[in-house]
């Protein structure tokens, strides 16, 4: 069986805050770990470098307003229209770089997805994904956009 593991180096470069639970570093520690345990080396598996996902990509679930506004927010300054779409507080911290990681997490679970869809890989795995289901408008929990038909 055929074993995918989807990593970037930049997933443990974002920070949500001093105040947020979520730590991307994490995933950067849990990646060096399984290194260091030999995980990453087993047989039939293979690390895979993850991929951002493209606007045209988000665009088959987002409004171009959503994806437009959460751009705005790769600044780390909240945009004004931020809030309406349930950015800039609580599970949804606005910070720098935030559009950029989302599109990486989302990108991965896409990527993952097609290397089983085409049959490349049995399994694929992409330590960034997972969260709650999110809607068109609107970034609702950790992760801000839906990875569309990815199981997430």
């Amino acid at each position: 069986m055929k074993k995918a593991f989807l990593y970037n180096e930049k997933f443990g470069s974002f920070h949500y805050g001093p105040d947020h639970p979520m730590r991307p570093v994490r995933l950067q520690l849990t990646y060096e770990l399984m290194e260091a345990l030999g995980l990453t080396k087993l047989p039939n598996a293979e690390i895979i470098e993850a991929r951002p996902a493209q606007e045209r990509e988000l665009a088959l679930f987002h409004t171009a307003e959503y994806i437009r506004v959460l751009r705005e927010a790769n600044t780390g300054i909240i945009p004004v229209e931020g809030p309406v779409h349930g950015l800039g507080f609580g599970d949804n911290p606005v910070f720098t770089g935030v559009f950029e990681w989302s599109r990486y997490c989302s990108g991965a679970s896409l990527q993952a997805a097609e290397l089983v869809a085409k049959g490349f890989y049995d399994i694929a795995f992409n330590i960034a994904g997972g969260a709650p289901p999110r809607h068109a408008q609107q970034g609702l929990g950790l992760l801000l956009h839906k990875r569309r038909g990815c199981g997430h």
